[in-house]
């Protein structure tokens, strides 16, 4: 945190833990003598897969992590060693020689950047980032004029590539993408269906219709309860304050009202086929017998995800212990209980960060910070305890957590081998009991309420990836095709993805990709002829025996039988990725371009001048 989390700068850069992270593992990596240590505050690592590197860096590669206070760093005399004199959590102070120290400094806007935004007109916030609203992430305050990357606000490159698809998308620069992009290969060309399906209808589901109907492209939406808007309909405000209801609800009504756009609630997909282009789905409508085919060129599934009921904490057992909707629920509905409330506590990381799910949620600590502050406003008398593990207020999230610290709200951090403790009296009056490391000693409280910020936790994402032919992660979210570089695809050609389906986002995150799974899903629809992959399998059908080795393996499902019991591989499907070649028994599958005689000709080559060949990788 050199430069961020500051008087002067009151954000977290977000990049800068994980950067370090890495930067020590490849350290360690090179030299295996190397002894590594990050000096750190709280360890932001809210990504997907990001808690599981910070585990396996301090479990597997040995790097220490001290969470502290760096006060300084001196020379050694007459050495190049350096000495950090650091406090840690008890005020103690220490001091360590190491031959080298790595700053890990934040992120702030160029001067030519904030110079060009004041030419433009572009209205920026206190810190120099442009100022953006949650619903529309990459729109800046000038018509016509988008923003995407760390000029938005610090994020990492899987989230600045989908905000700059989400800003081709909201500017429709996708529209004019009716240039054929084809190359002089003999492939099949096919004509796609001008159409997409859009499977789950929350506010990602919702935001990529639109994005595709505004093109000019007819979509099916298909939501499996009887209405539109998902967990947003229970959603109060986001983490800058803006309402999300009257958002919510605008969005559900240019869906039912959009001429290209077709809405089938109590709606479930039955099956799907097909291949980047041209796909065919089956939907069965449970509010009557009707099966409908729907033929589309493109996917983009938004199916959402849950929030943990867990049986921790006297959840279900005690009124006065609450979920996430409870409290919004309360207050829009009931403040004047609220307002009677002395005491309140929030524990955070409830499901979370542990071995059976080993993720952070992201939006836990900034939804808490939000409902806090809002308690003090109706009550500023209030005692606010929030209980946490590390507080991971992102970006500019960082802001809610310095006003709630200034409104006098208590936070006490406690490990995960020291969770809070909650009882009930005989007359189910609440008590927590935690472990302040500060103090050195446990700390009881009484409070009138405790809200849980409960784990979100993936649906039945199994039964999608078979039907879709899409990866699930260990954590059963969906898997995208690269984490960087195709943060909204899937290695299925024509499946996008969008939302909390892929893992725990807030809702400008969730709208910046349902905007970027519409901008790729259009660069499908928009093509006059779709060319097929020039490296795929065919079959030569006098050698096969039709054993269906091939049909059981792949893992495109490009393999089809047809009316004589034989396979036949669909081009636009195959992905030439070779199994099926390997795994043949009678050699009858070969592979465009890593044929057996080329590549036996070049093996003998090499080894011609005596040169000894361990293996020779395609």
């Amino acid at each position: 945190c050199i430069g961020s989390r500051d008087i002067y700068h009151n954000y977290c850069s977000s990049v800068c833990c994980m950067y370090a992270i890495k930067q020590a593992t490849l350290a360690k990596q090179s030299s295996k003598m190397l002894n590594a240590t990050i000096f750190f505050m709280d360890m932001r690592v809210c990504g997907k897969d990001h808690e599981r590197y910070y585990n396996r860096a301090k479990d597997e590669d040995n790097i220490r992590f001290v969470r502290s206070r760096v006060q300084n760093v001196f020379p050694v005399s007459d050495t190049d060693d350096l000495l950090i004199r650091y406090a840690d959590e008890q005020g103690n102070v220490y001091e360590e020689i190491f031959n080298m120290v790595v700053l890990s400094l934040g992120l702030e806007p160029s001067h030519d950047a904030v110079r060009l935004a004041g030419n433009l007109g572009i209205i920026l916030d206190k810190n120099n980032f442009v100022e953006t609203s949650s619903f529309k992430p990459v729109n800046t305050s000038i018509s016509g004029i988008y923003v995407c990357g760390a000029f938005n606000a610090p994020k990492d490159i899987s989230e600045s590539i989908i905000e700059a698809s989400a800003a081709a998308c909201a500017s429709s620069l996708n529209a004019v993408s009716k240039v054929a992009l084809h190359e002089p290969f003999e492939e099949t060309e096919q004509k796609p269906v001008p159409a997409g399906l859009v499977v789950g209808g929350g506010v990602a589901g919702m935001v990529s219709c639109l994005c595709l109907a505004d093109q000019g492209y007819k979509v099916s939406l298909i939501e499996k309860t009887d209405k539109l808007g998902g967990h947003a309909l229970k959603l109060r405000k986001t983490f800058k304050g803006e309402d999300v209801k009257p958002y919510v609800k605008e969005l559900i009504d240019k869906v039912d009202n959009h001429p290209l756009i077709d809405v089938y609630l109590n709606s479930e997909v039955r099956h799907s086929d097909g291949y980047v282009g041209n796909f065919k789905t089956t939907i069965a409508i449970s509010t009557s017998t009707e099966i409908k085919e729907i033929k589309h060129g493109a996917t983009i599934i938004s199916t959402g995800a849950d929030f943990l009921r867990t049986d921790e904490y006297l959840y279900g057992k005690n009124p006065r212990v609450l979920s996430w909707f409870h409290i919004d629920k309360m207050l829009s509905e009931e403040p004047n209980i609220i307002e009677k409330a002395s005491t309140w506590v929030f524990i955070l990381c409830v499901g979370s960060r542990e071995p059976e799910r080993p993720y952070c949620s992201k939006i836990c600590c900034s939804n808490a910070l939000r409902n806090a502050l809002e308690l003090k406003k109706l009550n500023p008398d209030m005692e606010i305890y929030v209980l946490y593990r590390d507080m991971r207020t992102y970006g500019l999230i960082e802001d809610l957590y310095t006003e709630a610290r200034d409104k006098g709200i208590i936070f006490i951090r406690y490990e995960l081998d020291g969770k809070p403790e909650v009882d009930e009296d005989q007359n189910g009056r609440l008590k927590v009991r935690v472990l302040d490391n500060l103090l050195g000693e446990h700390v009881i409280i009484q409070p009138d309420f405790i809200s849980l910020q409960t784990a979100i936790v993936p649906r039945n994402n199994e039964n999608l990836a078979k039907l879709f032919n899409v990866p699930i992660d260990q954590d059963g979210f969906l898997k995208e095709a690269h984490k960087k570089f195709k943060p909204v695809e899937f290695t299925t050609k024509g499946i996008y993805f969008a939302g909390l389906v892929h893992y725990p986002k807030p809702i400008d995150e969730t709208i910046s990709q349902a905007q970027a799974a519409a901008a790729k899903a259009v660069t499908v629809l928009s093509k006059e002829y779709i060319s097929t992959n020039t490296e795929v399998a065919s079959i030569d059908l006098k050698l096969c025996v039709a054993c269906l080795t091939c049909s059981r393996i792949c893992p495109a499902s490009a393999l089809i039988i047809n009316g004589m019991g034989k396979p036949y591989i669909e081009p636009a499907k195959c992905r030439g990725c070779g199994i099926c070649v390997v795994e043949c028994p009678t050699k009858a599958i070969i592979l465009e371009h890593f044929k057996n005689d080329p590549i036996l000709t070049e093996c003998e080559a090499l080894l011609m001048d005596g040169t000894e060949v361990i293996s020779r990788i395609c």
